[in-house]
This record gives C-alpha cells, structure tokens and sequence, in this order.
C-alpha cells in the first residue's frame, strides 16, 4: 500500500505525516523533516529519524556539502545513511515513512534506487510528494492534497487506511 501527501508549500504536508506517525505508534520508519527558520526566514531543512528522533541537517543556505540545489547547499550522507537504516529492517513489517520525494532528495542516487525499488515492493509507504510528480506517482497507489479544509481530520483518514484498508489507488483526493 502507498499513500502520497501532496499540496502547495505551507500548507501542512509534514504536519500531516507527523500525525501519522503518532497515531500510528511503533512499527514506523523513516524520517521526516522540519524547516530552520531565523529571523522569520527559512534558512534549511532538518531531517529526523524515525523511530530514534535522531537529527540531521540535510539543507543549508551555508555551505555544508557540495551539491547545490538554488539557494541550498545540501548534505545527502543523513538521507543516505536512514536509507540504509530502513532497508536493514528488510523483511520486517514496517510502514516506511518518506517526508519527501522531492527535487532536492533526487540528487541522491542512493534515494532515487531506493523508491524505485519501493514503489515496485508491496511494503507499505506512507510519503510527502512534491505537486510536481503527482501525475507520475499517482499509478503507485493513493494521492491525497492537503488543503486547508482537510487538513485536521486528515491523519486520521490516512491512518483508518493504513489499519483497515479500504483503498482505491491511482487518483488525487483531496477528501
């Protein structure tokens, strides 16, 4: 089963998936991530580890790695690193939790074998998904949009999917 979160920047993907994993409990996997903001400007992203809430700074407007992305300068060894983390739970029945197939994780070659390899496995993924892949991983399972109108009741419906099932693949919902 795979279920992708969607929607405009802002808008409360990551909120969303961070309901998830609490409602959700153990048994997850993976990681999410969380803005750094100074002076009410976003300066990086940090990246958490799930289940050990381990951080890692993945992207910097200073310089901490050598691959550029716009204003970005991004260190692609955490992402790697919980990567592998996750594939040693091979085997084991874990809902692997992805905040985000975006631009930015795609300049891993390590994170682009790895959810191609996902998307063709029947483990079950619950993902964050830039607007722009919506129409290329739509025929991988559900997509839901977040909007402001659905955000707060969201988690809930994801995690009745994840516990009950009762899903129909391949469409946006925006629920």
């Amino acid at each position: 089963m795979k279920i992708f979160i969607t929607g405009n920047p802002g808008i409360g993907k990551t909120t969303v998936i961070k309901k998830v994993i609490e409602k959700l409990g153990k048994g997850v996997i993976g990681f999410y991530t969380e803005e750094i903001r100074k002076e009410g400007k976003r300066i990086g992203f940090e990246m958490v580890e799930i289940p050990s809430n381990t951080r890692y700074l993945f992207a910097s407007t200073e310089k901490i790695g050598n691959v550029r992305f716009g204003k970005y300068y991004l260190n692609l060894k955490p992402l790697e690193r919980v990567i592998e983390e996750i594939e040693k739970e091979e085997g084991r029945e874990n809902i692997i939790i992805i905040d985000e197939i975006g631009r930015m994780e795609f300049f891993s070659r390590k994170f682009r074998d790895f959810i191609k390899n996902l998307l063709n496995s029947n483990k079950t993924l619950v993902a964050t998904l830039h607007r722009s892949y919506k129409k290329e991983f739509g025929k991988y399972g559900k997509i839901f949009e977040v909007t402001k109108e659905n955000r707060d009741f969201l988690p809930e419906r994801i995690v009745e999917i994840l516990t009950k099932g009762g899903m129909q693949g391949g469409k946006v919902d925006k629920v």
